[in-house]
């Protein structure tokens, strides 16, 4: 049964501090040897889910992993791999591989994009599936989905979310400097008018985490503030917009396939009752 704990309402944006006390984090991952922002890295993201609760219905909803590729140019790639599960244990998978600049919004230059749906037997629900390709020219982003070609016209600079996750670690931080943008949201809708600046970090800080956090809000047109919150080597450790928290671990794919045998094998007796 529920505790008094698990009825409790959160009330407050979700920070370390705040997932610190719910008891979803108590650690970042230990520091990989020799990283660097600006090197070749992998990270895997484990998203969590609060329905507005200390316990009631939070769930692990998905996993990303973003791998960062350099060829020691002006150009870099990233490899992402995003996979969200929905209630009755039905899997998508979205991958990308994206050419970026080696500026400060790791703009998109080109991508391939994928998505598949897998039912709960894990068999391919091809009539889901979808690809495409896409480049930027000048403030335009052109896609080609299946031969039919679809133009989305910014009004300034381009970058995409997953890119994001790439640049914030690589910004001068404590600089009041806001950067503006518009932003591709999964590699295909256009969300105009976002910017980027610098926070205050001294606040919502775990106790666990004794060293400096850098703290970065993004907010913007059609989309739920972003917070990127990065280690003291400018790690992104932590990502929280609305419900979701996009947390540093090194289990998050074994511990997202766990969730998707939950799933499939009723490990959720609520979930009818929603």
């Amino acid at each position: 049964m529920p505790t008094e704990r698990d009825r409790q309402k959160v009330r407050r944006p979700l920070s370390p501090r705040v997932l610190e006390d719910i008891g979803i984090i108590d650690r970042f991952p230990t520091l990989p040897k020799g990283f660097s922002a600006v090197g070749n890295w992998s990270q895997s993201y484990r998203i969590w889910l609060c329905h507005g609760y200390y316990g009631l219905m939070n769930l692990d909803g998905g996993f990303l992993r973003i791998e960062r590729h350099t060829n020691g140019g002006n150009e870099f790639t990233l490899s992402v791999v995003q996979k969200f599960v929905n209630w009755e244990g039905i899997v998508q998978t979205i991958s990308a591989e994206i050419s970026c600049k080696n500026d400060d919004l790791s703009s998109p230059l080109k991508w391939d994009y994928a998505s598949e749906f897998r039912d709960v037997d894990d068999s391919v629900m091809s009539k889901l599936s979808t690809q495409h390709t896409g480049r930027i020219e000048g403030t335009t982003a052109i896609l080609d989905i299946g031969g039919i070609r679809s133009e989305k016209q910014a009004s300034q600079r381009l970058t995409a979310d997953w890119c994001i996750f790439d640049a914030v670690q690589r910004l001068q931080s404590g600089t009041d400097k806001t950067i503006n943008f518009d932003m591709l949201e999964l590699m295909t809708v256009l969300k105009t008018g976002q910017n980027i600046q610098s926070m205050d970090s001294r606040t919502d800080r775990p106790t666990f985490y004794k060293d400096e956090l850098t703290r970065y809000l993004q907010k913007g047109c059609g989309v739920l503030p972003w917070e990127y919150w990065l280690d003291s080597k400018s790690r992104l450790v932590l990502a929280t917009s609305g419900d979701r928290a996009y947390i540093l671990e090194d289990d998050a794919e074994e511990r997202f396939n766990r969730e998707i045998t939950k799933h499939r094998e009723g490990g959720y007796p609520w979930k009818n009752q929603l």
